[in-house]
């Protein structure tokens, strides 16, 4: 586990907790703040996971991109 998904995990429950406070005191924008930083700690999160997944299979995240290029390939060149 690295840093990334920590920060992204921790980031989450901030969040959560920013948009328990704006509930409770009725300010949508501590809400939107909760949410905001819900959706970065996700990111965040999901982008340490990218990290370790190439860090330990990079063959298979190799492949992964290749065929995600091959459909964006396709998918401009019927255009």
């Amino acid at each position: 586990m690295d840093s990334d998904r920590i920060e992204g995990a921790a980031t989450q429950f901030a969040g959560r907790a920013k948009e328990a406070a704006g509930a409770i005191t009725d300010n949508d924008s501590l809400r939107g703040e909760g949410y905001y930083d819900q959706a970065t700690g996700t990111a965040k999160e999901q982008f340490g996971r990218a990290k370790d997944t190439v860090a330990h299979n990079p063959l298979s995240s190799i492949v992964a991109a290749g065929l995600v290029g091959l459909v964006i390939g396709f998918v401009i060149g019927r255009r």
